[in-house]
């Protein structure tokens, strides 16, 4: 968000075929959503996500004990700390995030060959 009411909007089910774990999507959807912020400029950021664990680890209340997480972390807050004037990470419950709850129940309920893969994803 850069004052003007943009708003970017990310699943993380649109990624989940390539990540082992949900978290792992949680994060990719993350540096995702913060690398298209950068190519918009957008200065100062707002990001609300429905993971305790990312949002808590972003904001430095939990330790990042996964080798599997820690790269996309540092990669997160690399971005955080050199393009960004602000961010402030806010966590919502799932049933506040609609459209990302749809969207995982919907992943969640359809076959492999069903799923949406990454490279056929729009964004």
């Amino acid at each position: 968000y850069d004052g003007s009411g943009s708003v970017l909007e990310s699943t993380s089910v649109q990624i989940m075929d390539v990540y082992n774990t949900s978290n792992q999507a949680e994060y990719a959807a993350l540096v995702w959503g913060m690398e298209c912020a950068v190519r918009y400029n957008i200065k100062s950021l707002l990001v609300k996500g429905d993971s305790e664990l990312v949002i808590g680890q972003m904001n430095g209340y939990k330790n990042v004990k996964s080798e599997r997480i820690k790269p996309m972390y540092k990669q997160a807050k690399y971005l955080e700390e050199s393009s960004f004037r602000r961010v402030r990470y806010e966590h919502i419950y799932r049933g506040e995030n609609s459209a990302a709850d749809q969207l995982a129940n919907e992943g969640s309920n359809c076959y492999a060959d069903e799923q949406k893969h990454l490279s056929e994803a729009e964004y």
